[in-house]
Parts: structure tokens; C-alpha cells; sequence
């Protein structure tokens, strides 16, 4: 299927496409806030911009279609290309009328486009899958115009599992999994693999090395799982993130039988597992006043105050 795209990091589209629409389906539900908002997250992240409506749009990463969808409702006179490491998922898109007549297969670490192109690059919840993070970065700027912004979408890394009146970290099941397979050094071979990917807590700093500023909004989620099989599931939805930062030697099966018996006692003893989240969007720029000030952004802020 990639025999045309020569520049194609293959590795990485063998992750990507192992990815399908019910697992991402699965993710965007999981992660919306369990209040009674119900923030739709895609709409949110988009929501911190104020859009004019003639941008020229560049979704590196669409996935699904979920942010086209979104976009949509922005772009009256505006150009948008859709493009990721493989388009099958859009064959899935809940309203096909919102998908652009440019869509493209394309590795955001080698984009086909010249320099200058774009008002506008989102990158949605991908970036933790990029083999070379600041050469997609590099390449996301290249294709901006003078004043362009990107707009990245992630997770932070403090997963905060709530048991009882205690929290404890997500992190440590994994790290105690790890032990209990033999891995050597467990908790530092565990922190070198996470400080690796691209998340909103080490993110700000990576794209401040290609953009002059960067700000960064969070919202904050809940996450409530009421049954084992559902905690599985979602974790079987980062697979394609996790699984090539494993120890040698470990498979993902064994790693997630260990998992599930952690699980088990959990839910068994509490009755449900609550994961306290952080997604949130990065906004880089060489503008240096596009800064909104702070507020309660699970609300509409004013379009005086929304991003340039």
C-alpha cells in the first residue's frame, strides 16, 4: 500500500494502521469529562481559536474524521487538507459530507507540501507515535506562513488512579507489572521509555525549540471504569503508543495478563476504577500577543479573548 509513498516511516504506519475506528471511537469516549457538561474534547480544542473562516488548514493527523467534523462548522471560504499515514479510518466517518475534496496519505515527518502553505496545522493526539518528534515539528513549521499557528492536541502523564480516599499513579501497575516480568531497573527502564513520547507536560518545551511562543490549556477529565473488560479495552487502545517501548523480551500479552489481575483487585475491592486525566492543546506561534488570558475554558471565551 506504500509502495508510491516512498517517504513514508513505515514502522510507524504499521502502528498507525493496526489502529481502528472502533478503538478510536472507544478513546474519544472514554475521555470526555464524566460531569454533566459532557466537553466534547475535539470541539473544545478547536474552540480555543477565533476562527475568520478563510484559514488554509492543514490536519496532519485525521484519524477518524472526529476534527473534520469540527472544522467544518469554521471554514466557510477556507481551504482544509486532510491527510495521516493512512486514510482507512475516514472509510468510517460519521458524516461524510464533512470531508474535504484534499485528502492525502502523508507522513507528518516529511510533508509533501512546499514552505509557507498553511494559516493553520492541527495535530491531534499523535504526536506520542512519531518516531522523530523535532523533525515533525520542523516540518509543521516549514509549511506554516509567517504568523501561522499550530495547534497540538495531547494527554498529560499524570494518570492519577483514585482508590478510595488515596491516589496512586497509573504508572506504578505498569512499573509493578514490569517488575513482576523480570525486568531489571523496572522503574527507570519505565521513565525512559514515558520521557520519550510527546505529551502536554514535556510538549511545551519541545515545540518552544521551533516557535517563539507556546501556551498551553488543559481540561481536566475523569475517567470511571465499572467493569474489568472496559479497563482492558483502553488499554489495549494504547497498544500502538506502548508496544515499542517494551523491554526486550517482553510481549504485550504477558504485560496486559499482569495488568488485568491488578485490575481485578481494584475494581473487585472499590467497585469501579477512577483515572483523573489531563488533556489539553499546545498553541505555538511566532506571535508574541496571541496569548488569551486565564480563564474557565470548559466555558465559550469571548472572541476578544479567543486565540489570533
Amino acid at each position: 500500500m506504500y509502495d508510491d509513498f516512498p517517504g513514508v516511516d513505515r514502522a510507524w504506519s504499521n502502528r498507525r494502521i493496526l489502529t481502528t475506528p472502533d478503538v478510536v471511537r472507544f478513546r474519544v469516549r472514554t475521555h470526555q469529562p464524566s460531569d454533566d457538561s459532557q466537553v466534547d474534547i475535539v470541539a473544545w480544542t478547536l474552540g480555543r481559536f477565533n476562527w475568520r473562516g478563510g484559514e488554509h488548514v492543514l490536519d496532519v493527523s485525521c484519524g477518524a474524521g472526529h476534527a473534520l467534523e469540527v472544522l467544518r462548522r469554521y471554514l466557510q471560504n477556507g481551504r482544509l487538507v486532510a491527510g495521516d499515514i493512512t486514510l482507512g479510518l475516514l472509510h468510517h466517518v460519521s458524516s461524510p459530507e464533512a470531508l474535504p475534496r484534499d485528502r492525502l496519505v502523508m507522513d507528518v515527518q516529511d510533508l509533501p507540501f512546499g514552505d509557507d502553505v498553511f494559516d493553520i496545522v492541527l495535530a491531534s493526539y499523535v504526536l506520542h507515535q512519531i518516531p522523530d518528534i523535532n523533525r515533525a515539528v520542523e516540518e509543521m513549521r516549514r509549511v506554516l506562513r509567517p504568523g501561522g499557528v499550530l495547534l497540538v492536541a495531547a494527554n498529560g502523564s499524570g494518570h492519577a488512579l483514585r482508590l478510595g480516599a488515596h491516589l496512586m499513579s497509573v504508572d506504578d501497575l505498569y512499573r509493578r507489572a514490569y517488575g513482576l516480568l523480570g525486568v531489571p531497573h523496572a522503574d527507570q527502564v519505565f521513565v525512559r521509555a514515558r520521557s520519550k513520547r510527546f505529551q502536554l507536560d514535556n510538549g511545551s518545551m519541545l515545540l518552544a525549540r521551533h516557535f517563539h511562543a507556546v501556551a498551553r490549556y488543559d481540561l481536566p477529565v475523569t475517567l470511571t471504569f465499572h467493569d474489568i473488560d472496559t479497563v482492558l479495552l483502553y488499554l489495549e487502545s494504547t497498544r500502538t503508543s506502548h508496544e515499542p517501548d517494551l523491554p526486550p523480551g517482553i510481549a504485550w500479552d504477558a504485560l496486559m495478563q499482569i495488568m488485568r489481575a491488578q485490575v481485578e483487585q481494584i475494581i473487585g475491592y472499590f467497585g469501579k476504577m477512577e483515572v483523573d486525566n489531563v488533556s489539553g492543546i499546545l498553541v505555538a506561534t511566532d506571535l508574541w500577543n496571541f496569548a488569551a488570558p486565564p480563564k474557565d475554558l470548559r466555558e465559550p471565551l469571548p472572541v476578544s479573548e479567543t486565540l489570533p
